[in-house]
């Protein structure tokens, strides 16, 4: 059990709302918790907003981004993602990834291939 301090108006608003949704204050806290949990914003959330969108979370989040200082979507979606301090998701090409790992070796191996395969010059 855990309990917590919360001023008497915003536990009747709490307890109000369970009631309307025929839930216990516990289940009700519980399921506003894993709701907002779930709505948290990604950059991938924010490319994929349309303009007006974009607008609503500078003005939601009170981000220091004047909107007409950006000519396209990208722009902006990148100023955004930036003042949020969003992360791209890393899995988002793994195939991509996967293949990186190989220029390295590759460069290497053609490298010693060249180095054993020359010949050297005698002088």
């Amino acid at each position: 059990m855990l309990s917590a301090r919360v001023s008497g108006d915003l536990y009747e608003k709490a307890k109000d709302s369970a009631e309307d949704h025929n839930m216990s204050l516990s289940e009700w806290v519980e399921d506003a918790l894993n709701d907002s949990l779930s709505d948290t914003l990604t950059a991938e959330d924010v490319e994929s907003m349309d303009w007006d969108e974009k607008l609503g979370v500078i003005d939601e989040y009170d981000l220091d981004i004047d909107p007409g200082d950006y000519d396209n979507d990208e722009q902006i979606s990148d100023a955004i993602i930036d003042e949020l301090g969003l992360v791209y998701n890393q899995d988002e090409n793994p195939d991509v990834v996967k293949w990186l790992i190989f220029v390295p070796i590759v460069a290497f191996a053609v490298w010693i291939i060249a180095k054993l395969t020359t010949p050297k010059q005698v002088e």
